[in-house]
């Protein structure tokens, strides 16, 4: 036999060896489970994949629920998909290779949850559809406010996805303010107003005097309420001025609500006395409380009530008991201590002056008291 032939036959017996060797030769398959959801809702979708490596010749099988899938691998790796979409319950995914030598298995398992798909909200509103409450809408089981899907309540408007208080007009109650001010100290202008608007509704209150022009941002009250409005620091030169007020609504547009015009309302000069002193007109003693009553002073924006314990009434020290508006003529002083004690009262304007003291007045708080 030549050479030739001896490393030919050579070639052959190599690759049959090589070939045996390849097909004895242990396999050590691996297993791999993956799925895109383990918790979902009907009509949802499940994407399982199993992969094995090193299983030419095996068999990989994935199964879920009734639905089940088998590849026969040619190839490494060795790849299986399985998507199905199945009914409310409790499933277990399951993966297996087959074809292993006796006694050996490989398989990996996940738990899938599918339960039943929500229709509607916590208030049994349907998916898609306007709730009972307006501007409520449900949205894939929450609800939110969508007022151009499901308008507004009557006294609302739609603005963005939210339902806001319509501005309605208000009329005047009342317009409190100075006649007669001092040069150069401020002072108040209060404006009391009502309408029927609902809670929540957005105005705006612009009054000017002379050259000063004041802005305040309010909304209403309870329906048929009033709304109270204060201009502070209100401060003027020596004239005479006019007083506008207007209060505009805010609502898609703005829209005038309400003007009141007053001419030569606030009278300005150089210094302003202070009001004349109050008379304290009687004493009514019960108990250890006093109702103590006084005449009303013209001019007066309210009264300061002293009082002192000394003996002596001309030595007395007086001390601020007790502050009342303007509008009032009496009030009660609670729980005085055993003995006598001495008033007087003052009155005070809207720019800080105060009065000279009234007559005094005293009370007795102890056993047997009499009315004074």
């Amino acid at each position: 036999m030549d050479m030739k032939k001896i490393i030919a036959l050579s070639v052959i017996a190599g690759a049959i060896i090589f070939m045996l060797i390849q097909e004895t030769a242990p396999q050590n398959p691996s297993l791999s489970l993956s799925v895109n959801k383990h918790n979902l809702e009907a009509g949802e979708e499940i994407v399982a994949s199993a992969r094995a490596d090193e299983s030419i010749g095996l068999t990989v099988i994935l199964e879920v629920g009734q639905e089940k899938k088998s590849l026969e691998c040619a190839e490494n790796p060795c790849v299986l998909v399985l998507s199905t979409a199945p009914k409310p319950g409790v499933y277990s995914l399951r993966a297996r290779v087959t074809g292993l030598e006796e006694g050996k298995t490989l398989e990996a398992s996940r738990r899938i949850v599918v339960s039943e798909r929500k229709t509607t909200c916590v208030d049994g509103t349907w998916f898609g559809s306007c709730a009972g409450k307006k501007p409520l809408f449900c949205s894939s089981g929450v609800l939110e406010e969508k007022c151009s899907e499901c308008g507004c309540d009557e006294g609302f408007y739609c603005t963005g996805k939210r339902c806001a208080a319509k501005a309605l007009p208000l009329e005047l109650v009342s317009l409190e303010f100075p006649r007669k001010a001092e040069a150069g100290k401020n002072f108040l202008v209060k404006a009391t107003l009502k309408g029927e608007s609902q809670p929540g509704a957005a105005y705006t209150a612009r009054l000017k005097i002379g050259a000063q022009e004041l802005e305040k941002n309010i909304s209403s009250g309870p329906v048929n309420g009033t709304i109270e409005v204060v201009f502070s620091n209100v401060n003027l030169n020596q004239g005479s001025f006019d007083l506008n007020l207007t209060v505009l609504a805010q609502n898609i547009r703005e829209e005038t609500s309400l003007e009141h015009f007053e001419e030569n309302a606030v009278i300005v000069v150089s210094e302003i006395g202070p009001p004349a002193a109050p008379a304290i007109t009687s004493v009514f003693v019960e108990g250890d409380d006093a109702l103590i009553s006084w005449g009303k002073v013209g001019g007066a924006s309210g009264y300061r009530l002293y009082k002192s314990v000394d003996a002596n009434p001309a030595f007395i020290s007086y001390r601020l008991l007790k502050e009342f508006p303007g509008e009032s003529e009496s009030g009660v002083v609670e729980a005085l201590g055993s003995g006598t004690h001495f008033f007087v009262m003052t009155a005070t304007d809207g720019f800080g002056n105060e009065s000279d003291y009234s007559n005094v007045e005293t009370a007795v708080i102890g056993p047997g008291t009499e009315t004074v």
